[in-house]
């Protein structure tokens, strides 16, 4: 995804505007791979502010991920 929808300027812009992006190497986090793992790899995870998950996928293309954002975004505004 990062030579897909992390490099839609878009996604970029919306990312930065509303999310606090944090992006985790499986390899060296196992435990949170196996926390946050949406079914697939690579998998989005959208948390709360304790953590959990409120929404999330797996790869997913630069438009579905905008729509994909949009929604989060409109449906949790407290933790934009």
């Amino acid at each position: 995804m990062g030579e897909t929808s992390y490099s839609d300027q878009r996604v970029i812009d919306m990312v930065n505007e509303r999310f606090l992006p944090v992006r985790v190497d499986v390899d060296q986090r196992p435990d949170l791979s196996a926390r946050y793992n949406q079914g697939g790899f690579p998998s989005v995870a959208f948390l709360d502010t304790d953590g959990q998950t409120i929404s999330g996928s797996v790869y997913t293309p630069p438009g579905e991920m905008l729509k994909l954002l949009e929604r989060v975004s409109d449906a949790y505004p407290y933790l934009a």
